[in-house]
């Protein structure tokens, strides 16, 4: 399961980020390292370039799976840019710990589902083994 956070406006529809101040917020870091052409709108953490961050066409400043320096960094370029940093659910974050107590959160309780799920898909595999051994003796016990 992966997890996106964003920088964005609050009312990011109406105003995205604008590609020059993104461009000029994110050289001006030296975390960052920029991706592909001087004028690409994706960047990468120096120390890992997994960690990427990148403007989309609709103006929102986005990574996946973000490590804790990942998001620091997000939030000191949210607040060059009069931004936010959102989960994927656009609810905004109101520091870095935030975040981590509530990714935190949602990937226990992420697990907790999968594990329901397992458990559910073992019963239904066990009913049907069970189904196929009870045919097995009925034919095996009934004279033919």
């Amino acid at each position: 399961m992966s997890f996106h956070v964003y920088i964005a406006h609050a009312g990011f529809k109406d105003s995205p980020v604008d590609r020059e101040q993104w461009l000029a917020a994110a050289r001006g870091r030296p975390e960052l390292v920029p991706l592909g052409t001087p004028e690409a709108a994706c960047f990468a953490l120096a120390s890992d370039s997994a960690q990427r961050l990148s403007l989309d066409p609709h103006g929102l400043v986005h990574t996946q799976n973000p490590s804790r320096e990942l998001v620091v960094v997000m939030f000191e370029l949210a607040e060059v840019l009069g931004a936010g940093v959102y989960s994927e659910k656009l609810k905004r974050y109101s520091s870095p710990q935030d975040w981590e107590a509530r990714t935190r959160s949602h990937r226990a309780q992420h697990q907790r589902h999968r594990a329901q799920l397992q458990r559910a898909r073992r019963r239904t595999q066990l009913l049907w083994a069970a189904g196929a051994l009870g045919v097995l003796l009925v034919c095996w016990l009934l004279p033919g």
